[in-house]
């Protein structure tokens, strides 16, 4: 609160420090998911309406933390001044060359989910007893998956589900 961040902030500073101490590296790239249901034309609209967006952060060593959040929060304000175009436009406008096992850009990923009633956390994390009522239809976990591989090297996927953090 001090800084002026969001948890969502707050915590890609943290990974993004964990990434920086492994790495070494100063200059590092992070994709990350946004909703793309900014225009209210597609509010009842069902669909995946979610687009990929790269972040990037030059973090030198020896940055105090504070400073580390306030160059992350400007981070994520910048790309999300862009979060409308589309990842595959942006994609194939650069001219990158694709492959089928990694996502092109960025090889590392952050995702922070919420769930403000905190019924869907205990579905997303596969618990066993759970039973979520969404409209006329009942959800319950048919079988928990485990973590599949996904197209980044590092993920980091972060679910609030009010009381705690998974």
């Amino acid at each position: 609160r001090e800084c002026g961040v969001t948890s969502y902030s707050f915590l890609l500073a943290c990974d993004r420090t964990v990434l920086h101490r492994y790495t070494g590296q100063e200059d590092i790239l992070i994709g990350t998911s946004v909703s793309g249901r900014l225009n209210p034309l597609w509010e009842n609209v069902v669909g995946y309406l979610v687009n990929l967006l790269p972040v990037r952060y030059h973090l030198p060593s020896g940055t105090p933390f504070r400073q580390h959040l306030q160059h992350t929060r400007d981070a994520v304000l910048g790309a999300l001044a862009h979060r409308e175009l589309p990842f595959s436009l942006m994609v194939s406008q650069m001219r990158l060359r694709r492959s089928a096992n990694r996502t092109p850009v960025f090889q590392a990923f952050f995702n922070f989910l919420t769930d403000r009633s905190g019924e869907l956390g205990a579905l997303f994390l596969g618990e066993r007893n759970c039973a979520v009522e969404f409209g006329d239809t009942i959800l319950r976990p048919w079988m928990v998956v485990p973590q599949q591989e996904g197209q980044s090297e590092i993920v980091l996927q972060l679910f609030d589900a009010g009381e705690r953090l998974s």
